[in-house]
């Protein structure tokens, strides 16, 4: 069983990304809110793919990958989708810099959420860069 972890800046969302994870064979999906609930699931339990959004208020995507990619408890390893509205080419670029794996422009089909899911979880592609700088401060305790 593969299991993927949501977290986005509004429940809709977050209830789209959930059904769509959740409707592939073998998966499982685990929405979160609270971004100490969230480092707490990525420390003790096996997670294969993370949604995460640009807009989210108490984790941007950005902040979020960064943090997970610099913790070596949690190691890089993860795939990371990170969901956005109106990013430009600079904000591409910084999120691969930061260990985002894809972005998905919002809004977006949910069957366009669902392949790329799927894409993600049965032939991931390499995980971000292998030396990501400490830009901000890791997940919390």
């Amino acid at each position: 069983m593969k299991t993927v972890a949501v977290m986005t800046a509004s429940p809709a969302l977050t209830a789209i990304a959930t059904m769509m994870a959740a409707a592939l064979p073998g998966v499982t999906a685990r929405p979160f809110v609270e971004p100490l609930a969230f480092a707490a699931a990525l420390r003790h339990e096996r997670i294969d793919l993370i949604i995460a959004d640009f807009d989210c208020p108490r984790m941007p995507a950005d902040r979020l990958a960064h943090a997970i990619r610099v913790d070596t408890r949690v190691g890089r390893t993860i795939p990371i989708i990170a969901l956005g509205k109106n990013l430009g080419r600079d904000a591409r670029c910084f999120s691969s810099a930061v260990g985002i794996d894809e972005v998905i422009l919002k809004p977006m089909s949910p069957l366009h959420l669902y392949d790329r899911i799927r894409a993600r979880l049965v032939a991931p592609a390499p995980i971000g860069p292998a030396n990501v700088i400490p830009l901000f401060s890791p997940l919390p305790n």
